[in-house]
């Protein structure tokens, strides 16, 4: 449990609320912007997942553990993105460092942004394959986070195994 207590872990919890929630807002406007309901019926989706960033931020501030498992789910989703034949798909909270492969060019990109974007065109002959390096050093950095806990949990378990072994005895 010491290890929720570290300002790593509440830097992430900050940055999860503060992202879930311009992505809120950034949803929020497009929806005011719609005229059709049926898409905006499909915002929900999109809905929950910053929902669910904002959920995690707040669960690492009140220390619980479930925190890192959504938010290591909700990182996962923004590790990947591309634009292949027409269908394309990108997810940030906050921002990316993204590397890969787009259009014969490789290289790197930054990008600081709260969205998510899936599209389907199929006049587009683009493809962009690019991986989010600091998606993927905050979900290994939380897996080693969850990795540890668990083995704490582990020892501790043990420990008053052999402590009731040693009162019945």
């Amino acid at each position: 449990m010491e290890r929720l207590k570290s300002i790593e872990i509440k830097l992430i919890a900050a940055f999860l609320l503060v992202t879930g929630f311009l992505g809120f807002v950034a949803l929020f406007s497009t929806i005011l912007s719609t005229d059709n309901s049926i898409v905006g019926i499909l915002y929900l989706f999109i809905a929950v997942l910053f929902g669910l960033t904002m959920y995690s931020g707040y669960l690492l501030l009140k220390e619980d553990e479930k925190g890192l498992e959504i938010g290591r789910a909700i990182i996962a989703l923004q590790i990947l993105n591309f634009d292949i034949a027409g269908l394309s798909y990108l997810f940030t909270t906050g921002g990316a460092v993204l590397f890969g492969l787009g259009n014969s060019k490789i290289g790197f990109d930054f990008v600081i942004q709260t969205g998510f974007t899936i599209n389907l065109n199929d006049e587009s002959t683009n493809f962009i394959l690019r991986i989010n390096l600091l998606a993927i050093g905050l979900f290994v950095y939380l897996s080693r986070t969850i990795r540890k806990l668990e083995d704490e949990q582990e020892i501790q378990e043990e420990l008053e195994k052999k402590q009731s072994e040693k009162v019945d005895k």
